[in-house]
């Protein structure tokens, strides 16, 4: 399904969303699952990105917000992984304000007191020969100058969280790219064996319509 399909389906399931209570974590088990899509424009505008990448070197793609070369990947299929939106508290959309591959994707608030997404998987898998995760960040709005960026593991009920801000991103328009040792996660109790959500984004109080465009996820050793 294209990313345009995509867009059309999350926005079904916002519109059937309770709004969350805005008191206390937010709750990552009432989540919304949307098909994986490709990239967006099809035509050949493709940028490599800042680091492209060298055959024979390592680097994990989790099948989104990413079309550049990998030697390994876990692919989103809806079955036992997946990409969820938290409580219709987004849309997701294409961009071609991009920075790697054809487009980007647009993280768009629906105006709740939280906002969340993350890709997850029904079940563990081992990334703890990985050490770093490699993300890239675009906004304008100043309710996103801080957010979290985290990972989950089975054994926890939350995900272990870091803030962008520490890592080079600021929303004023240009791209960051971050570069997060994934020692900064395990440091705090995340158990890399054991993971269930390879990225989890988290903020508040983003007005509706407010967006942060992520692109170029990857992992390397």
């Amino acid at each position: 399904m294209s990313r345009l399909s995509r867009v059309g389906v999350v926005a079904l399931l916002a519109l059937g969303a309770c709004r969350p209570d805005p008191v206390g974590p937010p709750p990552y088990q009432n989540q919304e699952s949307f098909p994986d899509g490709g990239a967006g424009d099809g035509g050949s505008n493709s940028l490599p990105g800042p680091d492209p990448f060298t055959p024979g070197s390592k680097r994990l793609s989790v099948g989104i917000f990413y079309e550049g070369g990998k030697s390994d990947e876990i692919p989103i299929d809806n079955m036992t992984t997946h990409l969820y939106v938290y409580s219709g508290t987004v849309l997701l959309q294409p961009s071609t304000d991009h920075i790697e591959g054809k487009s980007a994707d647009q993280i768009v608030s629906t105006g709740m007191p939280w906002w969340g997404l993350g890709v997850n998987w029904d079940t563990a898998h081992d990334l703890s020969a990985w050490k770093t995760m490699h993300v890239s960040f675009q906004a304008t709005d100043a309710s996103f100058a801080s957010f979290t960026i985290g990972m989950l593991a089975a054994n926890a009920a939350n995900p272990v969280t870091v803030n962008a801000t520490p890592y080079g991103f600021t929303p004023d328009g240009n791209w960051h790219t971050l570069a997060i040792p994934l020692a900064d996660l395990t440091v705090q109790g995340l158990d890399l064996k054991q993971t269930t959500a390879a990225i989890v984004l988290a903020g508040t109080n983003a007005p509706g319509g407010a967006n942060l465009r992520i692109d170029d996820l990857y992992y390397t050793q």
